[in-house]
């Protein structure tokens, strides 16, 4: 699997639309993710859901996670970092 789906109701309060990546991490694991967003079909203003993309199964393995286990994450923190010439607010998250 290579993406998480992040439903649009957890998006009313924390609103991932605004960035492009993604920080997930479990223990001393960390792995940076690309953020994407899906709109509705039918109205295209409206955020539908956000997609993760990634190597979540690399980061499954290396975490020691069971390969049935259902991940469950909470929002920690936003990361400034320089990307380039500019800089970028990434939300870092804890799985669990």
């Amino acid at each position: 699997m290579k993406r998480l789906t992040i439903p649009a109701d957890f998006l009313v309060h924390h609103p991932m639309h605004m960035y492009r990546h993604a920080v997930m991490k479990h223990q001393n694991v960390e792995y940076t993710m690309t953020v994407k967003m899906e709109s509705h079909k039918e109205d295209p203003d409206r955020t539908n859901h956000i997609n993760v993309f990634g190597e979540w199964r690399e980061f499954a393995t290396a975490c020691r996670f069971d390969y049935e286990k259902m991940i469950r994450f909470r929002y920690m923190y936003l990361l400034n970092d320089v990307v380039g010439p500019a800089m970028e607010q990434i939300p870092v998250f804890h799985l669990c």
